[in-house]
């Protein structure tokens, strides 16, 4: 009954009774004869870290206040509270929806499989496809290609992983020199066997000892490969993200509760931490509702969730927050008319068309006069630039960049096109050498003298690692305003409940936050409470030093998260 409970490193033993330590309590509430010390065993077991731990405390409340950072310690201290009362209300599920979901990327995943296996063998591969959303040497060598070193004498054969490094050697076949009573072994040279499949360049993963399939590495194979290996890509890439999100929704369906009086309606309460990250990110786990994605139309495991048949659901989403930051605070001209010109040419409010604009002009300006022209008649060039801005805005290098734009010299390009942005960046790389971290920015509201700090990432060396502490600033800087908005709305959402209106704050992911609100008889009767929010929301960038525009867009669901209006 307990899904959470993990078993014991050691595999011989298990030990759920450590999660049971509540027991004693909740069982003396309800029986007659239990020994009193019952009532109070955990909280005397629990409270002895607190002696060890006050000295501990109090040194921190010192180095906390030494290095002025106590404003933004106590505004921080709210988001416990918040989370609490978010994990108490929980987020409902509906269970018809769930199952249809499930059966329907199943059928996906099915189909994505054969195709995959298809293609394979029109290169003479026989693919065997890992379950679920890992790889395996089999997949790495039709990535790959695939080198065999082969005895023609005997049915032995040894795979050699060159994607990690191997190389063939000159060996003799190990089958056949083995003596046995019948025979004398003998030396039979193997045979090396080539076979290209779609002999695609190798990118590794961090450690560069192996072959790397992941999401970064589908992501840059996507920017710069076309036909056959693109489609099955493609294909590999929508069945791995399909057995990923049957793999959430299973957890959903193990995790959630019956909603009394409601059948077929089923509520999460998930596990939040709004201290897992170092740039301020939440986390959560049994389960994990930071997955609930929405990026995708085609693949969204959002269907699962909507409010119970006397609730609303309101979503509201900061705008491309993480773009709007670097471009106010640069005071980059052309990154702002994006976002202060969204409906006019020849941006159209899109970053990827400034970037296109720059990096392959004689493609882009001929067709810059008409909306989602370049997208549509130059779509290879398009997904270039798509993957070369995501990749950047991340924090790649300038051989990854290039790779990716496929132009010598992109990433040089950019930079020096973009000033002030680029000045900005190389300001905060200089913080961080000289400091160890970033900060966001400052908000006035709770210390307009500085940030929350962010430790910068390093490498073996002890050096900083360059691409890091930009996009730190950013995405901290994001989270910060979300979070503040969290608390704003938090406190709003408490004071309607005194008022006799029950609303509450259920979930937040990224640049998102979800409130369930009483139905109205109309999506009129609310959206006034519902612009309040949105209005907290964007005061969140107005408090910030410089102010940043933060609009917030907002759609209004009464069946499933999947399925809303946009107000």
């Amino acid at each position: 009954g307990m899904p959470s409970v993990k078993g014991s490193s050691k595999r011989d033993e298990d030990r759920p009774w450590k999660n049971d330590m509540w027991l004693p309590r909740a069982i003396s509430k309800v029986g007659d004869d239990c020994p009193p010390n019952w009532l109070t065993a955990c909280s005397k077991y629990a409270n002895a870290d607190s002696e060890h731990t006050l000295y501990l405390g109090l040194e921190m409340e010192r180095l906390i206040k030494e290095r002025g950072l106590w404003a933004i310690y106590e505004h921080r201290l709210h988001l416990p509270r918040v989370a609490c009362e978010m994990e108490c209300y929980g987020v409902t599920a509906i269970g018809t929806y769930t199952d249809a979901t499930i059966r329907e990327y199943e059928q996906y995943v099915a189909e994505e499989s054969d195709e995959l296996v298809t293609i394979a063998a029109e290169y003479g591969h026989k693919l065997e496809l890992a379950e679920g959303a890992s790889i395996n040497d089999n997949m790495r060598d039709f990535f790959y290609g695939a080198v065999r070193q082969e005895c023609s004498r005997c049915s032995y054969t040894k795979r050699i992983k060159h994607w990690a490094g191997e190389m063939e050697k000159g060996e003799v076949c190990p089958k056949c020199a083995k003596s046995t009573k019948r025979r004398q072994g003998m030396s039979h040279q193997l045979e090396v066997k080539r076979c290209e499949n779609l002999a695609l360049p190798v990118v590794y993963n961090n450690k560069r000892v192996n072959g790397s399939l992941d999401k970064e590495a589908m992501a840059e194979y996507l920017a710069t490969v076309d036909g056959n290996a693109y489609e099955f890509i493609r294909l590999l890439f929508d069945k791995r993200g399909h057995d990923t999100a049957l793999v959430y929704m299973e957890a959903y369906r193990r995790f959630w509760m019956p909603v009394p009086g409601r059948p077929g309606f089923y509520r999460i309460h998930p596990s939040l931490n709004p201290c897992a990250t170092d740039h301020l990110r939440w986390a959560s786990n049994s389960p994990n509702l930071q997955n609930v994605s929405g990026d995708s139309k085609e693949i969204s495991n959002r269907a699962c969730f909507g409010p119970l048949p006397d609730r609303e659901w309101w979503r509201m989403d900061f705008k491309s927050i993480e773009n709007r930051i670097p471009a106010y605070e640069s005071n980059q001209e052309e990154m702002i008319e994006l976002f202060e010109r969204p409906t006019e040419p020849p941006y159209y409010g899109s970053y990827y068309l400034l970037n296109a604009s720059i990096t392959c002009p004689d493609l882009f300006w001929p067709l810059s006069e008409r909306e989602g022209a370049f997208k549509r008649e130059q779509p290879v060039a398009y997904k270039q630039v798509k993957f070369g801005t995501l990749a950047m805005q991340y924090g790649c290098g300038e051989e990854k960049a290039d790779r990716l734009y496929r132009m010598q010299g992109a990433y040089s390009l950019l930079k020096n096109k973009l000033p002030k942005l680029t000045a900005l960046q190389y300001k905060y790389l200089g913080i961080a050498e000289r400091t160890g971290f970033v900060e966001t920015l400052p908000d006035r509201s709770v210390d307009p003298t500085r940030g929350y700090p962010i430790l910068a990432s390093r490498t073996e060396d002890g050096r900083v690692l360059s691409t890091t502490p930009f996009n730190y600033h950013v995405s901290g800087t994001a989270c910060w305003v979300k979070n503040t908005a969290l608390i704003r709305c938090a406190d709003q959402c408490a004071q309607w409940q005194k008022d006799g209106f029950d609303a509450h704050v259920i979930l937040e992911i990224h640049d998102e936050i979800l409130f369930d609100l009483p139905r109205g008889t109309t999506m009129e009767d609310n959206l006034p409470r519902a612009m309040v929010l949105k209005g907290l929301m964007e005061q969140s960038g107005e408090d910030l030093i410089p102010c940043i525009p933060t609009p917030v867009s907002v759609e209004y669901h009464t069946e499933s998260w999947a399925q809303g209006i946009q107000i």
